[in-house]
């Protein structure tokens, strides 16, 4: 289905509501377990349509914030879908008492119930006026995201096209970059202050009323923490801080060297190499180009899944004006195609979100492909087992990366390596930081951002931000979406991070072998929690194990035989 085909049409709640009222009565009636199926279809069709009207308005939306039409559409679904929730709630209420369910588990997997228990814990009607406020702070965060417009040499920037500029060569241009960037952040503190600080006790708010002592426990239900807990999730925290954390230091010493500097300022933070980071050679349309190539020579199916994007406007990769930040992958379950979101500004950053959307697009497109019922609850994983998809994409493409970096291409396997080590200890810090927030939901907006910076400290002690004081004082979470709009969301990256770099591992010796077990995972998708696809991939349990310790010695060894000089 073609993108710019797809209508769009506001879903009515009053026919909705009776719809289903109707439809739960049937299936509460059924006596056979066609009977109960069938009727089970209708139902997640009639929602389907719900979810792809409230789905096709936000990626319209967040393709440019300033457009009116979906503006409004945006703000309705913020008003509306804790409604249609509360009366799809009611469907959740009949099929966790499936008496059917072993005869159905070929259709329905038990990830189905699994996640439903989990939504029921999540649900009272008590809170729908709450979630509505969540909502709409929410949209209001994404809003003033995308209204930067930041005026430099004679220019007016987003907050995506900065990011070149700010790890520049040019070390005076690197600077006033960044000083432009965070500027803007210092400028509109207080706006993002009051935003987060109303959600967080927002959310605090609904705990309470859900019957928990804070958002925490919330979190984790609404994440859809399966066969792990907090204990687990503080135990590898510590596991970062004790193994990764020196790794880390010991790689900025190197980097300073390259540099030739003796110590890093803040503006120093973004780049690894003294001519340069490196950037991919091409314009949008010809790196687009080029992935399809690559995933030519790769496999047929990954291929012709890219190839099927393409062809039906399924990327929407410009960075522009009143366009929101960052990057996304939206599987439109009604139409069964994926959607990918990003903002292209000249940096490696391009070539990376490609691959890491594709992953998810390939993933959700054929986990999904050709069944009779696509079940919302497992057209995507949940997050952690989703992001092994996305990040395995990005270091299985590593032996076709010189046709995008040209003259670059030991830069970026160099840093992109190193990147995946790095990034760890700031997934911790992310938890760590939400968990301590949530815990603590009466810390004023200055307490917030000192635990931030005192965190900072422990799990990224390299960073030094003498001379700006906004980040000085821990105003850095701020551009870091997910903690405001899908709280405990960033530690999913580091538990994917681990499966994927023991993927990536595999493939130094066998790529076929290494592609075969993605594909086979791609496949099942969400119809099994993170840990069963670690378990059905033959991989290694982050929690018990200590994979971690040999992906680190795995990515020093490789990292060290690339000729950066």
């Amino acid at each position: 289905m073609d993108f710019k085909k797809m209508e769009y049409q506001r879903p009515n709640y009053e026919s909705f509501k009776e719809e289903s009222a109707k439809l739960y009565e049937e299936l509460k009636k059924a006596t056979t377990k066609n009977e109960y199926l069938t009727i089970f279809q209708k139902i997640n069709d009639s929602w389907n349509e719900v979810v792809a009207m409230y789905e096709l308005a936000y990626i319209r939306y967040t393709m440019d914030t300033n457009d009116s039409f979906y503006k409004e559409e945006q703000a309705y679904f913020d008003e509306m879908i804790p409604e249609f929730d509360a009366i799809h709630h009611q469907f959740y209420e009949i099929v966790v008492d499936c008496p059917w369910k072993e005869e159905l588990k070929e259709v329905i997997p038990p990830q189905f119930f699994r996640r439903v228990e989990n939504k029921m814990k999540l649900f009272d009607p008590v809170i729908i006026e709450d979630e509505k406020e969540e909502n709409r702070l929410t949209s209001q965060y994404t809003a003033l995201l995308g209204s930067a417009k930041i005026e430099f040499d004679g220019e007016t920037y987003n907050l995506a096209r900065l990011a070149k500029l700010r790890s520049s060569e040019d070390r005076d241009l690197r600077k006033r970059a960044n000083d432009a960037y965070w500027g803007f952040f210092a400028e509109h503190q207080t706006e993002f202050d009051e935003i987060y600080d109303s959600l967080v006790k927002i959310r605090d708010r609904i705990a309470k009323k859900l019957g928990f002592p804070n958002y925490v426990p919330v979190g984790y239900l609404a994440m859809d923490r399966i066969g792990y807990d907090q204990n687990d999730i503080a135990a590898l925290r510590e596991k970062i801080i004790d193994y990764v954390v020196p790794f880390v230091q010991k790689q900025e010493k190197l980097r300073l060297q390259r540099l030739g500097l003796e110590k890093a300022e803040y503006y120093d933070h973004g780049i690894s190499y003294k001519d340069g980071n490196p950037t991919p050679k091409g314009t949008e349309e010809e790196l687009v180009n080029k992935a399809q190539a690559m995933y030519e020579q790769m496999d047929k199916d990954l291929s012709e899944t890219f190839k099927m994007m393409k062809e039906n406007h399924l990327f929407d990769l410009t960075a522009r004006d009143g366009k929101t930040t960052g990057g996304y992958c939206q599987f439109l379950q009604k139409w069964n195609v994926p959607f990918i979101f990003a903002n292209f500004n000249g940096t490696s950053h391009d070539v990376e979100v490609l691959t890491h959307e594709f992953g998810h697009s390939f993933q959700s497109y054929h986990s999904n492909y050709g069944k009779d019922i696509i079940i919302e609850e497992l057209a995507f994983p949940t997050t952690e087992a989703a992001e092994i998809f996305s990040i395995s994409m990005e270091y299985l493409t590593h032996p076709y990366m010189e046709e995008f970096f040209k003259e670059d291409i030991s830069k970026f396997l160099h840093k992109h390596l190193l990147d995946a080590i790095s990034f760890l200890p700031y997934g911790a810090l992310v938890d760590h930081f939400q968990e301590e927030v949530y815990k603590n939901p009466e810390l004023t907006p200055e307490e917030r951002r000192a635990l931030w910076r005192r965190l900072e400290k422990i799990y990224q002690p390299e960073l030094d931000f003498t001379g700006m004081p906004y980040l000085e004082q821990g105003g850095k979470f701020v551009p870091q979406s997910h903690i405001y709009q899908n709280p405990f969301y960033y530690i999913d990256y580091a538990l994917a991070y681990i499966a994927a770099l023991e993927i990536w591992m595999i493939s130094l010796n066998n790529k076929e072998e290494a592609l075969d077990k993605y594909k086979h995972l791609a496949f099942i998708g969400g119809r099994k929690s993170y840990l069963e696809l670690l378990e059905e991939g033959k991989l290694h349990n982050p929690f018990t194990s200590d994979i971690l310790k040999e992906i680190m010695a795995t990515i020093e060894e490789e990292a060290n035989k690339i000729d950066i000089d």
